[in-house]
């Protein structure tokens, strides 16, 4: 792990590595970090609590921003990650809709709704799904439920 003194000039000059990813750490602040890819992006990073979080990329966030981006994560913590709040089939089944279906063509969409429709509304566990799933006589629409 390479440790340079990071400035404008410093990241400006680091090279690609030919292959993957090489990390570069600042002297000043340990846990400060800029990951060069193969393709010449550089990001900077900061590893807290064994995880490497994103800052932004250069230049759009200059090393000074980055540098007080780190200060931040390292004393507040990184963002906690989005949790699923449980909710019920219906309210599942319409965030799906919501979210997924848009992307899909109209005969999908309704044959996935079609398919859906079947499941009872009861509070379920990932077990009684595949169950429900495994009871469904033809394959194909055994592989579309469960896609």
């Amino acid at each position: 792990m390479p440790k340079i003194v990071f400035s404008d000039l410093s990241i400006r000059n680091l090279k690609p590595p030919e292959v993957g990813q090489k990390d570069y750490w600042c002297t000043k602040l340990a846990s400060f970090g800029c990951r060069v890819s193969q393709g010449g992006s550089k990001t900077f990073i900061v590893k807290t609590h064994n995880r490497r979080i994103s800052l932004g990329r250069y230049p759009d966030l200059s090393v000074q921003d980055a540098r007080r981006a780190a200060y931040k994560v390292i004393a507040e913590g990184p963002e906690p990650k989005a949790t699923i709040q449980p909710a019920t089939l219906p309210e599942a089944l319409e965030t799906y809709y919501a979210t997924h279906c848009a992307s899909l063509r109209p005969k999908t969409v309704m044959e996935a709704t079609r398919l859906l429709k079947k499941l009872p509304d009861l509070d379920l566990t990932t077990q009684q799904i595949y169950k429900l799933i495994d009871a469904i006589e033809a394959p194909s629409e055994r592989i579309h439920t469960f896609c």
